[in-house]
């Protein structure tokens, strides 16, 4: 009876340690939160801490963040390694994300002629009563969301953020309050987004009825959340800008600036105030070198984390994991984190907030339930739709355990007329501009089926007024029709011809045009179509012995478009072809007699760019022609302008036929740095030999010209820059400024 009373007594005394033990326990093995603060491009920072942490088996409990700091954040809760998430990071062009547009590769064969032409990509909503409607933001963040879903794997959506492999939160700003908001579930990448809208930069985000924008102007190193998820320790980094001294205050930018930092990091200051600097760990990479927009930078940036990790290892020692802890502590985060193979939906809904049908949209997406599909291939269908330039946005979201795909499509608010504008400039050293501008309003979606109607007015060395009617046939906007008028003046010279008996004569020929067409959208870089055209012109030199010609034709043809060129301006890769073949009927009205004709014509068109590295070589031909007895080409072919004959100025040649081959060498010296995007400058030249002629027997080697150029260019959001000296074997050179499309 004693022995089991000394035995209880025993274990309840045992019992009654067993709470010291496991606080002890838990004195031994804290848990650690880390919060991470925005900067942007500076956010690489983080990466370079993490590294260490990883090295020395310092675990991870918790995380927060904020902006960039959401970004890095949301990757570590994910449960990806410090290596895998500098490599996803590093493989992002994070300036892709502050510019919504398609590249041109992406773009349907119609959109890409006409981004060509008008490239100033103004996209003014102006609606048919003239009112123009409000653009909403620089950019909209549809690529930036892009990014972000490829960076991610793009995980479903979360009833609560503690559901991922290390329970995160991130922290935005409500736009219409200003207060903090805490995002703790849903759609990580949202999320992540959210955090990082800056404003005025970036669109807000719409969620739950609120406007959420980046998180650092309310709090910019979240502590006090990372608290809230029951971190014993707190790592915090701190990526805050320095204030401007007195010498660098001289412009508006500046004293904005100045002012966003001092608001920035006096909310960041109230959060240190919430560390215990004997236990928690403070620390601030070198990031004095850089901006959040220095995206160039951002290696440098993860050095300098690496390296404020490592002054700091003293007191980050005191949290190691032995190895078979820390081995565990892996393996466990590896159970609980995200891995994206392929995904295969049992339904595919399109939340559908345009004017186009239904079957439209999931015609154009081209995804079917019950088929696997890589993550890749659903941004490739995202991408497709959204080339389309019509919509504001598309999302989409995975549902029910991954098994539902969500798609919501919005079309742009500010449509569905928009107004986009050009420029062109060239003089030469004569003085002889050759100038241009222009305007082009489209108004969409007219058909369910995505019909559109196009005007455009340009001015300047060509003028021309020309309107049409462009009409989908089915819902993937395979077929189609097109229907329209056009007006259009321009003068030509004919300094190659001694027919006349005259002065090298300028001739104005002014046109009126109607045409209509059935045509086959075989691919996104191809159609096939036949048209017939008729059109009334009014010829007259301007000399005054020159004969006045009137001419009404009528031509049918078959065309061919191929365009997979990466630019217009600057190819890189893909290939150019267009070629149409024709008949025409024309008649002729001159003084001495009218002139009746019916010829077949031709007019082609090849580019292929070749690149090595830095180094591309640009092979051109172009051919074009008809034969005419008129006294004037009843359909007039000519060249001059740099590339085109370079030395000449445009239109210097005119007859019935114009052949032209190129070879353009271009070489990429260095991009030239404007923080949010760059601009590549090219050096190099070119060798041309091409003529014109009024008779087909005058086709020769002999009878064309040789040309050539040295430039130097830049490629601008704006459009080509290019200053160019050209040189002919006859002596004709030219000092050739130009900007904008030609």
């Amino acid at each position: 009876m004693r022995i089991v009373t000394i035995w209880y007594v025993a274990l309840c005394f045992l019992f009654s340690l067993l709470p010291m033990a496991l606080a002890g326990a838990d004195e031994l093995s804290p848990k650690i939160g880390l919060t991470l603060s925005g900067g942007g491009a500076k956010g690489a920072a983080h990466i370079g801490v993490l590294e260490v942490l990883e090295e020395y088996r310092i675990p991870i409990h918790a995380v927060t963040g904020t902006s960039m700091g959401a970004y890095v954040g949301g990757m570590v809760a994910l449960g990806l390694s410090a290596e895998e998430i500098k490599r996803r990071t590093f493989e992002i062009n994070w300036s892709d994300g502050y510019f919504d547009r398609q590249t041109r590769k992406e773009l349907q064969l119609r959109e890409k002629k006409r981004t060509d032409e008008f490239h100033f990509y103004t996209d003014i909503g102006l609606s048919l009563d003239g009112e123009v409607k409000p653009f909403p933001g620089l950019v909209l963040g549809q690529k930036m969301a892009s990014i972000l879903r490829k960076a991610t794997g793009n995980p479903p959506n979360y009833d609560s953020f503690d559901q991922l492999a290390i329970p995160f939160r991130a922290v935005a700003t409500d736009l219409e309050t200003i207060e903090p908001v805490v995002l703790d579930k849903g759609n990580l990448v949202q999320a992540m987004q959210a955090s990082m809208s800056v404003p005025g930069a970036l669109r807000p985000v719409h969620k739950d009825g609120r406007l959420l924008v980046d998180g650092g102007i309310v709090n910019n190193m979240p502590v006090d959340q990372v608290k809230i998820l029951g971190a014993d320790v707190v790592i915090a980094v701190d990526l805050r800008d320095q204030m401007f001294n007195i010498e660098e205050l001289h412009s508006a930018v500046t004293v904005v600036s100045q002012l966003t930092t001092h608001m920035t990091n006096k909310g960041t200051d109230e959060q240190i105030a919430l560390l215990n600097l004997e236990k928690d760990i403070y620390i601030v990479p070198d990031v004095s070198f850089m901006v959040a927009t220095d995206f160039d930078l951002m290696y440098q940036a993860y050095r300098s984390g690496r390296k404020a990790a490592i002054a700091v290892l003293p007191q980050l020692m005191r949290y190691q994991l032995n190895e078979k802890e820390y081995a565990r502590y892996r393996v466990n985060k590896r159970n609980h984190r995200w891995n994206p193979s392929t995904y295969s939906f049992t339904n595919i809904i399109i939340i559908n907030q345009t004017a186009l049908s239904d079957n439209s949209l999931y015609q154009w997406l081209a995804l079917q339930p019950n088929q696997e599909y890589s993550a890749e291939e659903i941004e490739q269908a995202i991408d497709r739709l959204y080339a389309k330039g019509i919509f504001e946005k598309i999302t989409y979201e995975l549902e029910k355990n991954g098994k539902q795909l969500s798609i919501i499509v919005v079309e742009k608010s500010w449509g569905p007329g928009y107004l986009n504008l050009k420029v062109s400039i060239e003089r030469d050293n004569e003085d002889r501009p050759n100038y241009g501008v222009g305007a082009e309003y489209t108004l969409t979606n007219i058909t369910n089926l995505g019909g559109e109607w196009k005007s455009k007015v340009l001015l300047g060395v060509q003028d021309m007024l020309m309107s049409e009617l462009y009409l989908p046939l089915d819902y993937q906007q395979q077929y189609f029709s097109n229907v329209g008028a056009s007006w259009q003046k321009v003068i030509r010279a004919f300094h190659n011809v001694d027919r006349f008996n005259l002065a090298p004569d300028e001739v104005k020929y002014k046109s009126w045009n109607i045409f209509t067409e059935l045509g086959w959208n075989i691919h996104r870089d191809s159609s096939l179509a036949i048209g017939f055209d008729a059109s009334y012109s009014d010829i007259q030199g301007e000399l005054s012995s020159a004969p006045e010609q009137k001419v009404e034709s009528f031509s049918g043809f078959g065309e061919f478009n191929y365009d997979s060129l990466d630019s217009f301006f600057f190819p890189n890769i893909g290939t150019l072809f267009d070629v149409q073949l024709g008949y025409r009927y024309s008649n002729s009205e001159l003084d001495s007699g009218d002139i009746s004709e019916s010829v077949p014509y031709l007019d082609t068109q090849l580019v292929k760019p070749l690149s090595l590295d830095n180094h591309t070589l640009i092979a051109g031909l172009k051919a074009s022609g008809s034969e005419s007895n008129a006294f004037y080409p009843v359909a007039p072919q000519s060249l001059g302008g740099l590339f085109n004959l370079s030395g000449f100025t445009h239109f210097h040649f005119t007859g019935n036929y114009s052949a032209i081959g190129t070879l353009i060498y271009r070489y990429h010296l260095t991009d030239v740095d404007f923080k949010l995007f760059s601009a590549p400058l090219y050096l190099g030249g070119s060798a041309e030999r091409g003529g014109v002629w009024l008779d087909e027997d005058d086709i020769s080697w002999d009878s064309s010209i040789t040309a050539g150029s040295l430039y130097i260019a830049l490629d601008t959001l704006l459009g080509p820059v290019v200053l160019a000296y050209g040189k002919s074997e006859d002596d004709n050179g030219s000092l050739y400024f130009a900007f904008g499309s030609q």
